[in-house]
């Protein structure tokens, strides 16, 4: 694996609802990848890293006021990834306009897109029968609501095997808390396992249809 990072808005509390369908539907759950919108991908390489830029993400992010979100709506790019359109999106690419004006080097999925839409997969690259079950099930435990109160910044690489959390970084008027829980929703059973060969081992396989 390439040594990378990734600038990130965790939500734990959405994972609860949409871990079972990842971990059959969306390959950068094998590297531990939680549910999260993007923020910047990709960032600086781990060694990279440095004191300074740390320095640079608290004081960035601290100056950004945490924010509620809703996730109501199943969407597709395509027919390759399914995921949750999270509102207000314009607050996500909010924090995606800031990092990058803060550091210009790094543009979203290297500039691949004119636009990028911020979203939460559930499947990507999966058998489409498989992803059509799941978002109909998911469909039915929305909406949740919740609160970005953090970036993460993970890492990947030589000698880490899967993404591990290097930094956490609050935004205004918040803890690091990584966001309040929505209420509990019942109802649903996971989709069949899928089989087949297994996606490559690139951590972000949902990059391609991240951006309209």
């Amino acid at each position: 694996m390439v040594p990378q990072s990734v600038l990130l808005v965790p939500m734990p509390a959405v994972d609860r609802v949409i871990d079972r369908y990842r971990r059959r539907l969306d390959h950068t759950r094998r590297y531990a990848m939680p549910a999260h919108v993007t923020v910047l991908f990709p960032f600086a390489p781990p060694a990279a890293l440095s004191d300074d830029v740390r320095a640079e993400l608290t004081d960035l992010f601290a100056g950004i006021e945490a924010f509620a979100f809703t996730l109501s709506d199943v969407r597709w790019f395509e027919d390759r990834v399914v995921y949750l359109a999270p509102e207000p999106a314009a607050r996500f690419r909010a924090l995606t306009a800031a990092a990058v004006a803060r550091f210009p080097g790094y543009l979203p999925y290297e500039g691949a897109f004119e636009e990028v839409v911020p979203h939460v997969t559930v499947g990507s690259g999966a058998p489409r029968v498989l992803m059509r079950a799941a978002a109909r099930v998911v469909e039915r435990r929305l909406p949740l609501s919740a609160t970005a109160t953090e970036v993460s910044l993970m890492a990947i690489g030589d000698p880490d095997p899967t993404y591990r959390v290097v930094g956490s970084f609050p935004l205004g008027g918040s803890a690091p808390s990584g966001g309040s829980a929505p209420p509990s929703p019942s109802g649903g059973s996971a989709p069949p396992s899928a089989s087949g060969g297994s996606a490559p081992p690139t951590p972000y396989g949902d990059a391609g249809g991240a951006g309209r």
